[in-house]
């Protein structure tokens, strides 16, 4: 039975990954920054191990006996400093390969993100191998800056690793549906460029079976991955079927150029004020410009594909949030 230690247990993915590596048979060790029941119900049949990235001296053994690592903790939001993600992104993930190299893992599998690439230009169509591009964005240059790390800590050490890109993950949680029905209860939420630009979603299932996939073939180890669904809708379907939910809706529109120079402004007032901005570059970047990578290396190569349906994905997120009352008419 193989020992997988996963960090960012208690995120989205991360607790959808745990479930999943449990249903194999897997025994699972869980990083966690506290003891809390929160971080329990998260997998409460993990071994949680306390510790924190951002400590290495908290790390000392975490990975012992252990053949797999999912490191997946990182600073998920779409504004902040530089120094904010870089603290988590890159020296966080310092630390754990560090803990790594003292033990035989087998396989650290990093997750980044499609983003890495550089979302101030479209992105459709880009593999793997595309040249990425430094955009000023403290989320998308930090994921860049722990890639390389990884590569070159690969190479030093002999860790064989994995890297993960995802789309934009959706699913029960996810920050683009927390987010944006969040967004609508506080006021009018524009659309950028019309919302016509593609989604390019992947569903947290499908994520995770690839990832897993990923994880397990000998033909991964050094190799990076993109997951995207390939049956996305544009984001204004996508976003005015939650808006619909909550009986809103939404008609305004923000041209791209426009909408990244309010997100700028927006993100250097809240680094003065500590408190969230109501746009962010990479949102409008993200909502604003086609993103469809190419998956083919993942079906290639591993013999991917996605097996949830976009429909059946918001179906099963409709019933997540209805049972637990986020909708109305639901409590």
């Amino acid at each position: 039975m193989k020992k997988i230690l996963v960090t960012g247990a208690s995120g989205f993915i991360g607790s959808q990954l745990c479930t999943a590596l449990l249903k194999m048979g897997c025994e699972v060790r869980i990083l966690s920054r506290s003891h809390s029941p929160a971080r329990q119900q998260t997998a409460p049949r993990c071994e949680v191990y306390p510790g924190d990235i951002t400590r290495p001296e908290s790390l000392k053994g975490v990975a012992k006996n252990v053949s797999h690592v999912f490191h997946l903790a990182s600073r998920v939001t779409d504004w902040g400093s530089y120094n904010d993600f870089y603290e988590t992104a890159v020296e966080g993930t310092r630390h754990i390969l560090e803990a790594c190299m003292e033990e035989k893992v087998e396989r650290f599998v990093y997750f980044s993100s499609c983003a890495a690439l550089g979302f101030c230009r479209p992105t459709r169509g880009l593999d793997e191998e595309a040249p990425a591009i430094r955009t000023g964005i403290p989320y998308s240059d930090t994921k860049l800056d722990a890639e390389i790390l990884v590569r070159q800590v690969s190479h030093s050490s002999g860790i064989p690793v994995t890297i993960i890109r995802p789309a934009n993950v959706i699913g029960p949680e996810s920050l683009w549906t927390r987010d944006v029905l969040q967004a609508f209860q506080k006021g009018p939420v524009p659309l950028i460029a019309g919302g016509r630009a593609p989604g390019a979603f992947i569903s947290v299932d499908n994520l995770v079976e690839g990832s897993l996939l990923a994880a397990f073939s000998p033909r991964a180890a050094g190799r990076t991955y993109h997951f995207m669904d390939g049956d996305s809708p544009d984001w204004r379907t996508y976003i005015q079927t939650l808006a619909g939910w909550i009986g809103k809706s939404t008609t305004a529109s923000l041209p791209v150029g426009l909408a990244w120079k309010l997100g700028g402004a927006a993100e250097w007032l809240s680094g003065l004020t500590g408190k969230r901005p109501p746009i962010s570059r990479i949102s409008a970047a993200i909502m604003g410009m086609d993103h469809s990578v190419s998956t083919q290396r993942a079906k290639e190569e591993l013999g991917w594909q996605s097996r949830v349906s976009y429909n059946e994905s918001m179906e099963k997120i409709r019933s997540h949030l209805t049972a637990h009352n986020k909708l109305p008419g639901t409590q």
